[in-house]
């Protein structure tokens, strides 16, 4: 306060008595001092921002200061607290709201203000704010390793681990870049593999976000050699002298590239002179008995050292020589002989000296004598014998397995003659012939073929046993007896023989016999009588005729049918007249007749009259005018009557029952007869007449009435009922009351059922219902309704009492309002404006009803609720957009504008005018949609949280093995996060083959889980190198899709059974070229086309070739097969067959030798057929036949009947497998045994005009199913 001025400056607020006093004067003294109250309010100090920082980078740190000036120079401060925040920008950062520290999060500009609170003094000044740019930070990447270095081995493995400086600078990748060795790395875990021996560079690198930038580090990594290692795969250690094993060596690498280092193979220590190997195939042949060892060794190549040798012992042992015959005939007869020679086959360079000897082998033995040691047959018996051949064993070799040959022994032929001494004989009698076989060699062996006899010529007639030798003489004359005899194991049939014996004439007598049993008949009755030689149809004829006799019948001649006519006795006589061969005979025989039976017959037939008329009857008789005098009687047997007179007219008295009875006396022929029968006199009958009118409606009614013709009584009760018709209605009985219940027509009939003097009646009359008319009402619960609301009304239609309910549907309409309302066909109301409605229900008429008066009804419709509901996904990727949708229940068009607003929770998304929603900071926002509202609706909103996530997939393993798994893992991005319900994602992988791996379909993160895992299965295959990477995939419509690679390693190479081609075997006919196949194990292919090279073998044979074979120098084994062929040309012209080796040879792979066969025969035939179906010579088969298509082929069995006859043989769709097409039009199967066939042939190779025809024949054997 100035003291003199009276000038007041408020310093803090409050109040102040301010006091004013006067001092005295030369005229005055002073005053009294007067004093007031002043109050200083509170004042407003000015803040600002002293800070300087206009620009930061993400991961920097800055202060933010601000100061507080009070209004007044000097005045005291503000003791109110200064406070910082962020209000605004596109970067993000954390700001201390006391210390004003800020340290920057993200990319962008920010607003940083700075406010301070009012105290007792002072009020809070505005607010200030400073802008900052925040810019992107740097980051920097450094590298671990796993096994503390970066010096590696082929095959080994290590895990490099990268780290940033920094969090959140974005994922980090591994890469190998190319160098002079090769390796590879997972994408995501840093996991690598040393493939290929050098070095290369591994980079891992962060594309940087918008908050750091990228960073790059590389390391270089050295790859040594790695060292395989060597095992055998054969299965046999031992083989025999002139035999051969495949020693084979396995070389297995650490890394996923196979050793290319050769496999050799040698013999070590003082055995080795007992066998030799192929130092490249490893092929060992025994040479002697005895031990070996063989080493086996592997060189170097550019990443692989040379693996430690490995030796096995090899041991050989004995083999054993095989026996074949070299005879060409196979068949002698009976006394005479053959040579049969056995031929010793070695397999090695040494032949065996063991001896060979001859024998006779089973119960056929006794057929032939054979000299052990020459081997000389003689046959002693007709049939086959088998011969077996044998070899001792010798130093070197072991027993041959016996072989056997079957030679066949031929038939002779013995002599036949008849013994008998009979010359004549009678017709009836027998006599016996025998005849004599004498074989054709003294003291030999008898036949023991079956001697049949038979009559082959002469003018009389016999039968004879042509077993036995008995004839039975039949006709006079003379007969030529024929012998024969059948061969047997040993005689082929002898020549016939004859006898000429004469017959003379015989003997005969006849016998009777009735066709009844018995010589006994009555009047008009008959029988057959037949009369029977001894000799039976060969004596003659036979002829019947009657003698006269107290009674009176007809005989037929020729078949002795008998008719009888008159009472008594006739007399039968039978009679042959005889032939060349047998004399006349006859024989009588006594027939009795007795009287016959007679029946009785009335007409007319029938057996009912009305009282009080007459009927005329006439009786007739089975005796015809014969059997006596007719006469006629009733008996009353019930309550009718009637009369009769002696001509048979009866008279009806009264109604009920009489019987009439008819009778006949009988005569000399016939016994007397008698007829009865009930006659039934019934009542008389009445007619009905329908009064009633014939018309009325559904729901109305008439009463029906009926009269009666009937006058001496009523007739009977009438009673009324409805038959049916296109209308219906009901009906009283007795009354007669009908109600019509449907329109159309109906049948009404009255009926009675009569009494004691009338029959019933019945009458009908159609009744015509015509149409009713109904009423309608309508009506509901309630008459008011709000907007987006159903409500049903209710139509009702009733028809009269008593008719049926109308079935015209009803018609529910809006007489007004329709713009604010539908209604559907079953009466329910939608509401869609507010006002007023009128609703209708009408009927159209129907087949009973006309069309009613309509009823209306009116419904007040008051604005409604609307409910919103977001349509759009509830989740998102941070790099996907998702548009936002929402309706509501008004429908289209209706309820007002929708909008959509975003909050953060703890994510961060933007939406833009088009309502797209963009992510870019995982976590949760809220969604809000709102509508507007109309004047039909009012205003609604919805809210919904979307989760914004990042997804990542990693393996367990960045290498999966075939026929093993790994675990996969999908996960969600922040750690924590989880989605609000199960999400489905689709697994896909790419760059492998699809049929190496299985993944499931799909994989579902179920809602409030952070991760799921799957299973990777590496799937066993059958082709050899095929290792691969594969990219697995995980992808949502609205999440986006991620990856993971890692590696698919092949283990089908693995198994060293795998690793084996096989050359196969083959045959040349002559001079020709086959082709020869290559191949894998079964079911076994390759990735990579696999070269063979081919070699011919030092145990071939090629002394008797033509000249030295050609053979292709490779084969190559396509990509995707296991198979492939070779050509091979020889020629011969020896007849021994000559054996080509062929081997070859393939780098990580055993090749197997084949063997080639040079025949100098233009075809070759398996000498047996088994058509059993087990796939082993079911058929015939003729080697290189296809060559000669002009041939045919007949069999033949050993009768020499052709059995088998085709021309154009070729193996296939023509060819023999046991079946017959020589006998008929059906196939039949052969017996078992032996067949001889005859191939014929046409050879056009050379000389397209050839016709002359080559013949090749020999036995074979058939089996057939057993």
């Amino acid at each position: 306060l100035d003291s003199s001025g009276g000038t007041l400056t408020g310093t803090q607020s409050g109040e102040v008595v301010v006091q004013v006093s006067q001092a005295s004067d030369v005229n005055y003294n002073s005053p009294l001092p007067i004093s007031i109250t002043i109050t200083i309010g509170k004042g407003t100090p000015t803040l600002s921002i002293t800070s300087t920082t206009l620009s930061m980078v993400v991961g920097s740190t800055a202060t933010v200061s601000a100061v507080s000036i009070p209004p007044l120079l000097g005045g005291i401060s503000s003791t109110g607290s200064i406070t910082y925040s962020i209000v605004s920008g596109s970067g993000s950062a954390t700001l201390s709201a006391v210390t004003g520290q800020l340290t920057a999060t993200g990319s962008g500009s920010i607003v940083v203000q700075a406010m301070q609170g009012g105290d007792v003094n002072y009020n809070a000044p505005v607010p200030v704010s400073l802008t900052i740019t925040i810019g992107a930070g740097v980051q920097s990447l450094s590298l671990s390793s796993s096994t503390g270095n970066y010096d590696m081995t082929v095959g080994s493995s290590l895990t490099a681990t990268a780290s940033s400086n920094v969090i959140g600078g974005g994922a980090i990748t591994y890469s190998i870049s190319s160098g002079s060795g090769s390796a590879t790395v997972d994408l995501n875990t840093g996991f690598i593999t040393a493939i290929g021996s050098g070095t290369v560079t591994l980079r891992a690198a962060t594309l940087g976000n918008s908050n750091y930038t990228s960073a790059v580090i590389n390391q270089t990594i050295t790859i040594g050699k790695g060292t395989p290692s060597l095992s055998f795969t054969n299965t046999l250690t031992s083989t025999t002298v002139g035999g051969s094993i495949v020693i084979t060596g396995l070389s297995t690498s650490p890394g996923i590239l196979a050793s290319t280092g050769g496999i050799s193979y040698s013999l070590l220590g003082t055995g080795s002179t007992s066998a030799s190997i192929d130092s490249s195939s490893g092929v060992l042949t025994g040479i002697r008995s005895g031990q070996v060892v063989v080493q086996v060794s592997q060189g170097s190549d550019s990443n692989y050292n040379s693996p430690v040798p490995i030796s096995i012992t090899i041991t050989i042992n004995k083999s054993t020589p095989s026996l074949s015959f070299t005879n060409t005939l196979t068949a002698t007869t009976v006394g005479g002989s053959i040579v049969i020679t056995g031929l010793s086959t070695s397999p090695g360079i040494l032949a065996s000296t063991g001896g060979i000897s001859y024998s006779l082998l089973g119960s056929g033995s006794t057929s032939a004598t054979l000299d052990a040691s020459g081997g000389t047959l003689t046959g002693t018996r007709s049939g086959q014998v088998v011969v077996q051949v044998s070899q001792a064993s010798d130093v070197n070799y072991n027993s041959a397995l016996p072989i056997s040959i079957t030679i066949t022994i031929n038939k002779g032929t013995p002599t036949l003659s008849i013994t008998s001494t009979t010359l004549s004989m009678v017709v009836g009698s027998t006599a016996t012939v025998s005849g004599l076989s004498v074989p054709p060699l003294v003291g030999g062996v008898s036949s023991t073929g079956g001697i049949t006899y038979s009559i082959i010529s002469g003018s009389g007639s016999a039968t004879i046993n042509g077993s036995t030798g008995m004839i039975t003489a039949i006709g006079s004359g003379s007969i030529v007896v024929q012998a024969m005899q059948g061969g047997d194991v040993n005689y082929n049939a002898p020549v016939p023989v004859n006898l000429t014996i004469t017959i003379g004439a015989g003997l005969q007598s006849l016998s009777l016999s009735s066709s009844t049993g018995s010589y006994v008949t009555v009047v008009d009755g008959s029988l057959t009588v037949t009369a029977m030689s001894n000799v039976g149809s060969s004596g003659g004829s036979i002829t019947y005729s009657l003698s006269s006799g107290s009674g009176s019948a007809t005989i037929n001649a020729n078949t002795g049918f008998v008719q009888a006519f008159n009472a008594g006795t006739v007399l039968v006589t039978a009679y042959i007249s005889g032939n060349v061969n047998y004399t006349a005979a006859s024989i009588s025989q006594v027939l009795t007749i007795n009287k016959g039976s007679q029946t009785l017959t009335i007409s007319p037939a029938t057996n009912t009259m009305l009282a009080g008329t007459t009927l005329q009857l006439s009786t007739t008789t089975t005796a015809g005018i014969r059997g006596g005098l007719v006469s006629y009687g009733i008996t009353s047997i019930g309550s009718g009557s009637a009369t009769v007179n002696g001509l048979g007219l009866v008279s009806a008295l009264s109604a009920g029952t009489v019987t009439l009875i008819v009778n006949i006396s009988g005569d000399s022929d016939y016994n007397g007869s008698s007829l009865s029968q009930i006659i039934t006199i019934i009542r008389g009958g009445q007619t009905l007449t329908i009064v009633s009118t014939n018309e009325t409606f559904v729901g109305g009614s008439l009463t029906a009435s009926a009269t009666s013709t009937a006058t001496v009584s009523s007739g009977g009760q009438i009673v009324y009922s409805l038959l049916g018709g296109s209308g219906s209605a009901t009906i009283n009985p007795i009354t007669g009351l009908l109600i019509g219940y449907r329109a159309g027509l109906v049948t009404l009939q009255a009926s009675t059922v009569g009494d004691a003097n009338y029959n019933g009646a019945t009458l009908s009359q159609t009744i015509t219902i015509g149409k009713g008319t109904p009423t309608l009402s309508l009506t509901s619960t309630v008459t008011t309704m709000n907007v987006g609301t159903t409500m049903p009304v209710y139509g009702s239609s009733q028809g009269p009492l008593g008719g049926i309910t109308p079935s015209s549907a009803l018609v529910y309409s809006l007489l007004s309002g329709g713009s604010n309302a539908t209604i559907s066909s079953q009466g329910l109301i939608t509401a869609y404006g507010s006002g007023t409605i009128v609703v209708e229900v009408s009927q159209g008429g129907d087949a009973n009803y006309y069309a009613p008066l309509p009823a209306t009804l009116t419904i007040m419709i008051n604005a409604g609720s609307q409910t919103l509901r977001i349509n759009s996904i509830d989740m998102m990727s941070l790099s996907s957009i998702i548009a936002a949708t929402a309706t509501t229940t008004a429908g289209s068009g209706h309820g007002g504008v929708i909008s959509f607003t975003l909050t953060p929770i703890t994510g961060i998304a933007t939406i833009d005018v088009n309502n797209n929603i963009t992510a870019s900071q995982e976590g949760q926002v809220l969604l809000t949609a709102m509508i507007s509202g109309d004047s039909s609706y009012l205003a609604a909103s919805v809210s919904q949280t979307i989760t914004i996530v990042s997804l990542r997939m990693q393996a367990a393993s960045s290498n999966v093995s075939e026929g093993s798994n790994t675990a996969m893992s999908l996960s969600l991005v922040p750690t924590g996060i989880i989605l609000p319900r199960d999400v489905v994602f689709d697994l896909s992988g790419s760059l492998a083959n699809p049929e190496h791996y299985h993944l499931p379909p799909s994989v579902t993160l179920v809602g409030g889980q952070t991760s799921v895992n799957f299973e990777l299965e590496a799937l066993s295959d059958t082709i050899l190198f095929d290792s691969e990477p594969l990219v697995v995939m995980a992808s949502n419509v609205y999440l986006n899709t991620v990856s993971s690679t890692l590696m698919l390693l092949d283990t089908t190479a693995q198994n060293s059974g795998n690793l084996v081609i096989t050359i196969g075997n083959g045959t040349i006919f002559q001079d020709g070229t086959a082709e020869i196949g290559v191949s894998l194990p079964v079911g076994i292919s390759v990735a990579h086309a696999v070269t063979v090279s081919l070699s011919i073998g030092s145990s071939s044979d090629l002394s008797l070739l033509g000249g030295p074979p050609v053979i292709d120098p490779i084969v190559v084994i396509p990509a995707g097969s296991g198979r492939g062929s070779f050509s091979i040309t020889a020629s011969s012209s020896s007849d021994v067959p000559t054996h080509i080796q062929v081997e070859g040879s393939s780098v990580s792979f055993t090749v197997n030798p084949g063997f080639i066969t040079v025949l100098n025969r233009k075809i070759d035939i398996i000498i047996g057929v088994s058509d059993n179906g087990d796939g082993i010579n079911d058929c015939l088969t003729v080697s290189n036949i296809e060559k000669y298509p002009d041939n045919r082929l007949d069999i033949v069995n050993r009768q020499g009947v052709t059995v088998f006859s085709i021309a154009h043989y070729n193996n296939a769709d023509v060819s023999f497998c046991g079946m017959s097409n020589a006998d008929g039009p059906s196939p039949y199967h052969l017996r078992d045994g032996t067949y001889y066939y005859v191939l014929t042939l046409i050879d056009k190779t050379k000389d397209k005009e050839n016709t002359k025809e080559e013949k090749y024949y020999k036995f074979f054997e058939e089996r057939g199913p057993q």
